[in-house]
């Protein structure tokens, strides 16, 4: 049996749409397969989360820790936000050590568009506690981390320049 289930065409949206766990955030999530990408690709995509080697999670921890600060001094900066600031710190209170902050992202889709060469690379959208509009985006191409930060639909085919984050 296959990674992803429920697999259908999406005619709104011209692509494939099923649903698959990644044990890697003990979730399940929408797989967003593009147009032209064969099911074996979107399943080595979905292998490879699940599989992270151990720099590229210590890298995703980094990033993931360094954006949460970012927008607690964000939200911070602004008086009106003083109980957006209040329920992060709440929520956020629980952390023990730095991969803990894995904890509060909940992945909501995973993406896989058409392949450009043989690397494996997708992005995942998620929900976190620190950013309740923009979420946050993780992109990967091979093992190297190419963006955390809010989802701006980039994808893992852009060009290094529109990665670079504030934080």
């Amino acid at each position: 049996m296959g990674l992803i289930k429920n697999l259908k065409y999406s005619k709104q949206f011209d692509c494939q749409i099923g649903c698959a766990h990644l044990s890697f955030f003990n979730s399940d999530v929408e797989v967003l397969i593009e147009k032209d990408v064969s099911l074996e690709y979107a399943e080595k995509c979905i292998k490879h989360i699940n599989n992270l080697n151990p720099e590229t999670i210590v890298f995703l921890v980094d990033r993931l820790n360094k954006y949460y600060n970012f927008m607690l001094d964000a939200w911070s900066d602004f008086d009106i936000y003083d109980s957006v600031v209040e329920n992060i710190k709440t929520k956020m209170s629980n952390m023990n050590s730095a991969s803990d902050i894995l904890q509060h992202v909940k992945p909501t889709m995973f993406v896989v568009t058409k392949p450009e060469g043989s690397e494996i690379a997708y992005s995942l959208e998620g929900e976190c506690v620190w950013e309740p509009e923009h979420g946050v985006d993780i992109i990967i191409k091979g093992n190297q981390l190419l963006y955390v930060g809010p989802v701006q639909c980039l994808g893992p085919w852009c060009d290094d320049e529109e990665y670079k984050c504030l934080f």
